[in-house]
């Protein structure tokens, strides 16, 4: 049972590689997106606080047309990778599904199995009492010192003609009177 137990999860580890594969790299475009979100920040309060120096006409207004150059090359990159997460995001889901579909046949026979396994143990269980119960209701007592040599009947519930045999006794002691 337990070779089986390893060889179902070598078979999901297997089937789950390809969902936790696309999951690192929707993590990785995630990392980026944030990356160039900070970026993107940066540059508008550096837009902002360049307008009012380049209105006053300390500094040149190709600064300001740089910024904003660098904003939207910003802008454009990070709404291509908000479009990459969307695309990520469905390659994730469809490849969830493939692992929960190829992954429930193996997981159906091993809990059947399972069931079956653990069904048995109460079977052979209620079996055994009762055995022991049967064999209870069919002990002999003696109330002098002796063996029981022979059992000429063993079925419990076995029908006895009139004066047949039954068992065969020896005495240990003889008793004098």
């Amino acid at each position: 049972m337990r070779i089986r137990t390893n060889k179902l999860k070598t078979f999901m580890s297997v089937l789950l590689e390809p969902v936790e594969q696309r999951q690192r790299s929707l993590n990785e475009v995630y990392a980026n997106h944030k990356r160039i979100s900070g970026s993107l920040d940066l540059l508008h309060r550096e837009r902002e606080l360049l307008q009012p120096l380049a209105k006053g006409k300390i500094i040149s207004e190709t600064e300001i047309l740089r910024t904003r150059k660098e904003i939207s090359s910003l802008e454009r990159h990070l709404n291509a990778i908000i479009e990459r997460i969307e695309q990520i995001k469905a390659v994730v889901r469809e490849a969830q599904l493939q692992f929960d579909e190829q992954n429930q046949a193996p997981r159906e026979e091993f809990l059947s199995e399972m069931n079956k396994r653990n069904g048995e143990p109460s079977f052979f269980f209620e079996t055994m009492r009762g055995a022991a119960n049967r064999l209870k209701n069919a002990e002999f007592s003696c109330l002098v010192n002796s063996v029981l040599n022979k059992l000429e009947i063993n079925k419990i519930g076995g029908v006895v003609n009139a004066g047949q045999k039954i068992i065969g006794i020896v005495l240990l002691m003889r008793m004098s009177f």
